[in-house]
């Protein structure tokens, strides 16, 4: 039988960089499970301190048989260095994850410097500088156990490197494909149906299957 539930008070998390942001649409986690918002925050090692010791203190009160003595316990706070997709990052590799969620009944609200509701969703992307305000909770569910980080709000609080490639400059890599005049698609030419710069197959490559 599990323990109902139990949760700390929202508190604020600053000078972190966000990572995975799914703020604006909530989506599966690996295609499974009800649609959640989430997001990943990249935090100093002094942040990441303080929010563990807010989960020890959490699971003390809540879990009263030892629980959070089982190594398949699950803390809130992970080493970016044990992350593939983090540990070859200079600017990531030193600090911590935070994984945070929030249900698709209750989406975080997401805000910008000046503290008013983001419009441009693209202005909070992965590797831009945020403030979050997180909540812990135990949970107890199927034979997983430890101490989540609900989601309330976002922040963003300054720009930083995009992470997961670089950015794209629309106005740069379309400078040489022109319109229709009433807006409909230019017609493609039987030569190079791709616009300027693209290339035909070379001789003896083989036809992908989806254009055969």
């Amino acid at each position: 039988m599990s323990n109902p539930s139990s949760a700390s008070e929202t508190f604020v998390v600053e000078d972190a960089i966000l990572s995975y942001p799914h703020l604006f649409q909530p989506q599966q986690v690996n295609g499974q499970g009800q649609p959640k918002f989430s997001a990943a925050l990249l935090v100093k090692e002094a942040t990441a301190k303080v929010i563990y010791e807010k989960a020890q203190a959490l699971a003390a009160a809540h879990f009263k048989n030892g629980e959070q003595q089982n190594p398949k316990f699950m803390w809130p706070v992970s080493a970016a260095k044990d992350k593939q997709n983090y540990a070859n990052n200079p600017r990531l590799a030193n600090l911590f994850v935070v994984n945070t969620k929030a249900s698709a009944d209750y989406p975080p609200q997401v805000v910008d410097e000046n503290r008013q509701p983001v419009l441009d969703r693209g202005k909070v992307y992965a590797g831009c500088e945020v403030a979050a305000g997180i909540r812990l909770y135990t949970y107890n569910n199927m034979g997983n156990i430890g101490i989540g980080v609900g989601l309330s709000a976002i922040m963003k609080t300054g720009d930083g490197e995009p992470l997961g490639g670089d950015s794209v400059d629309a106005k740069s890599l379309f400078a040489n494909v022109n319109a229709s005049p009433n807006g409909a698609p230019a017609p493609e030419t039987a030569s190079n149906p791709f616009g300027q710069g693209s290339q035909e197959a070379e001789p003896g490559m083989p036809t992908p299957p989806f254009l055969q």
